[in-house]
């Protein structure tokens, strides 16, 4: 698992057998793992929802396939799904457009990119401004990141957050989140993976602002410690 297969020219005829059988599955059972957490409510039966006559399912798929493959001549296919009604077809768009974004594939921003950041889905704007990271709206896009539409959903940007602030070119810009995301870090719950208050820790860890062993704080060490009374140390240690 360290070494990764999928570029080796020996193994490209089994790439695409396994490719191909992978996404037949997805196809045939109408597979729902796509769907982002704003899509997903108790008055929303998604099970049925796909099933439905008018539901573009498999034009879906084939988007989230390009997205995850994504070349620089698909740039305006994904570009085309900036405006769609269903919050899905605009994350995944903004999906491939980020991994273009972040290959130095595109460095200078478009209007229908920066226009993604005043979009209402807290998920979809925060996957728009991650592409915008890699341009010249970088500080637009961190500050978009910070401040949630929905504040349920605070913890879509800081996600996102939490994963550049391990890139050092990128501290420049982030210095200036460093109030918000210290006032998260005591305001908001760090019990769950999930909580914006821990994943707010987890930027300033990667950020070198606090240790990492003040990350979950005294209670959740002590919970910890009590699970694993009585396990054998690991040796070596982690590094």
């Amino acid at each position: 698992e360290l070494v990764n297969l999928a570029d080796n020219p020996e193994h490209q005829a089994k790439l695409k057998e396994l490719r191909q059988a992978l996404s037949s599955h997805i196809r045939e059972t109408k597979d729902l793992g796509f769907f982002i957490p704003t899509s997903r409510s108790e008055t929303v039966n998604l099970y049925n929802l796909v099933r439905s006559a008018d539901f573009p399912l498999n034009e879906l798929y084939d988007l989230i396939e390009k997205a995850s493959t994504a070349k620089a001549a698909y740039l305006n296919y994904f570009k085309n799904y900036l405006n769609h009604p269903l919050n899905e077809m605009r994350f995944w768009a903004s999906v491939g457009i980020a991994d273009l974004a972040s290959r130095g594939e595109i460095k200078q921003a478009f209007p229908e990119l920066t226009q993604m950041l005043d979009d209402n889905d807290d998920y979809v704007a925060s996957e728009a401004a991650y592409a915008l990271t890699f341009t010249d709206k970088k500080k637009e896009a961190f500050q978009r990141l910070i401040t949630p539409r929905n504040e349920e959903f605070r913890k879509a940007g800081y996600t996102i957050l939490e994963m550049t602030a391990r890139d050092k070119s990128n501290r420049k810009e982030m210095k200036a989140l460093l109030p918000v995301l210290k006032a998260s870090a005591e305001k908001y719950n760090i019990k769950d993976n999930e909580d914006p208050g821990l994943i707010a820790r987890g930027v300033l860890v990667n950020m070198g602002e606090i240790p990492i062993g003040e990350m979950y704080g005294k209670d959740a060490y002590q919970i910890g410690l009590s699970i694993n009374k009585g396990r054998r140390a690991l040796v070596p240690l982690p590094e």
